[in-house]
């Protein structure tokens, strides 16, 4: 089945393709929420919000496309869900959530795991952000550079660069999560 016959599905209301779906990206659920020091009680939980908004996404939406895999957009928003999770349920705060900025972005951009739809999402928000955040951020969790190479190579104070790479996390993660939402 393509792409383009799933979203149909799902516009239709299609129930069985969403437990068929479901039970699909339970496994890889489970391992990312076990990684991050969830249980088994969450994942359900994790697993049904983040197709639920997925769902709904894709009904209101009538233009949604999708260019890389499904799971690999199902299992984003399942990302997302269990990171607001984590930043806002008290059963979850205690958790590893991979939400510290350098982690967040780190992973977003350079995990194994990570899937070529979250790498083109960020690298497609990075654009947004403007010219010199993508270079910022890319210098330093791509390459690997130093502030203070990055400072150097963009005419910044080792100050400036520091601050401008918190300010650009602080923005991409924003609109990463208005995304999920």
């Amino acid at each position: 089945m393509n792409t383009q016959e799933s979203l149909d599905l799902i516009r239709n209301g299609d129930r069985a393709f969403f437990h068929s779906l479901y039970y699909s990206m339970e496994e890889s659920c489970r391992k990312y929420i076990f990684k991050r020091g969830g249980d088994e009680t969450m994942i359900d939980e994790i697993l049904h919000e983040g197709l639920y908004r997925f769902f709904v996404r894709v009904k209101e939406k009538q233009d949604f496309q999708i260019t890389s895999s499904l799971e690999a957009v199902v299992f984003g928003f399942i990302k997302m869900v269990w990171q607001q999770k984590c930043r806002t349920d008290s059963r979850y705060r205690k958790m590893h959530t991979d939400i510290d900025e350098d982690d967040w972005v780190r992973e977003s951009l350079t995990e194994e795991n990570t899937t070529d739809a979250d790498t083109s999402m960020i690298m497609s928000l990075m654009d947004n952000l403007g010219k010199d955040c993508k270079e910022v951020l890319i210098a330093f969790y791509v390459h690997k550079n130093s502030l203070q190479e990055i400072a150097d190579e963009l005419n910044f104070s080792y100050d400036y660069a520091k601050l401008k790479r918190f300010r650009c996390i602080a923005d991409l993660r924003k609109k990463y999560l208005q995304m999920a939402s």
